[in-house]
């Protein structure tokens, strides 16, 4: 439990927050940039955080996901003696998990947090400290920031807590820490799945990069007038009196604008657009988004793929996202929640949490009433 070694924490981290130059989940910090991740910088020598910053599909995806589990609501209710549930509002658990986790978040983004942490590091970690009133508080800090220390196969020593502006870490006892991880084969190894998307991304990368350079180098020349050579030579009225009619006619404020230049002595006139079928630009971008997409198992369609999406597939996948897509995540964060997090509010065997769900899938009002309908034959 949360005691004097979490308000040691807490001072420790307090007392380095002057130095801060920015805020994070409403917490002072000094945000460093790596520049030339950020700029010039290749996906292959990113950090996960700067990958979501600078690649936009991955951003996407992530945020889809946060976004759509942390407006689900974290529920508490307490298990009666005939099996029924009573929803729980005033409880410590209730307090702390679904309303004000600490004094600068809400419950909804304690969630957002967790499932952000998880789907960018594979991890995430929620630290339990003693607050200003005397209850407990639930603290996450960003998984990067955090690093366990091991002794043994799976025991852990404690955790350190690294921040951007300290100077060396903060050690936490295990008993005040609870981490949420994914499935990894070799446990305390990075198995973020950003390490997956590095070679998409990379990809990506440099096709926006050649772009930008084509924008910015390439010929500003989008057609060309040839003229035969056997043709009449020029002499300077003569060349004067045709850039003059020319002009008339594709320039902006020309006297012809928008008409058809009559073209003389075999004169040509030839396109060197670029043409970005041609290079298949946009089917690269298509497919760095359903690679992405496939990872994180979104449906591509919610995410702006709408090639082949009409109303009925995307009614189905709006059903399958809280099932098959979201549903094994809920589960686990459920499960974590209630084995672990739950007694350290010091909660009952009878208390337990569970994302709302059902209303998500309980389905329109023209859906519930057609179903109503058929059910009674009325």
């Amino acid at each position: 439990m949360a005691s004097s070694a979490g308000r040691v924490i807490v001072d420790a981290l307090r007392s380095r927050v002057s130095r801060a130059a920015g805020m994070f989940a409403g917490r002072p910090v000094q945000i460093l940039v790596n520049s030339q991740g950020l700029d010039n910088g290749s996906p292959a020598h990113m950090t996960p955080e700067e990958m979501w910053r600078t690649q936009p599909h991955l951003r996407t995806v992530i945020d889809f996901r946060v976004q759509q589990v942390s407006q689900l609501g974290l529920h508490a209710f307490t298990m009666k003696p005939d099996g029924d549930r009573e929803r729980d509002r005033t409880s410590t658990v209730a307090r702390t998990l679904c309303i004000r986790p600490n004094k600068y978040m809400t419950g909804s983004e304690l969630i957002a947090d967790l499932v952000g942490n998880l789907d960018l590091h594979h991890r995430a970690y929620w630290f339990f400290l003693t607050g200003e009133s005397g209850e407990i508080e639930i603290h996450p800090f960003p998984a990067s920031w955090v690093k366990p220390s091991y002794e043994g196969y799976m025991a852990i020593r404690h955790y350190e807590i690294l921040s951007p502006f300290a100077d060396e870490p903060v050690k936490v006892p295990p008993e005040n820490v609870i981490e949420f991880t994914g499935w990894n084969p070799v446990p305390g190894s990075d198995a973020s799945p950003i390490e997956t998307l590095r070679l998409t991304a990379e990809e990506q990368y440099h096709s926006r990069k050649h772009r930008v350079q084509l924008w910015k180098r390439n010929g500003r020349v989008g057609s060309y007038l040839t003229r035969p050579a056997a043709a009449p030579s020029w002499d300077k009225t003569a060349r004067q009196r045709f850039y003059e009619m020319f002009e008339a006619f594709t320039g902006d404020t020309g006297s012809r604008a928008g008409g058809t230049p009559l073209l003389e002595d075999g004169m040509e006139l030839k396109r060197v657009s670029f043409n970005s079928a041609d290079e298949q630009w946009a089917e690269s971008v298509r497919l760095s988004l359903r690679t992405v997409a496939q990872v994180y198992q979104v449906p591509p369609a919610m995410v702006g793929d709408s090639d082949g999406a009409t109303y009925a597939n995307m009614r189905e996948f709006n059903k399958m996202l809280y099932t098959n897509t979201l549903g094994p995540v809920l589960r686990k964060i459920e499960d974590r929640i209630n084995a672990f997090v739950l007694p350290k509010l010091g909660a009952d065997e009878n208390t337990f949490v569970e994302f709302n769900v059902q209303e998500k899938l309980r389905g329109s009002f023209e859906e519930q009433a057609s179903i109503l309908s058929t059910a009674t034959g009325a």
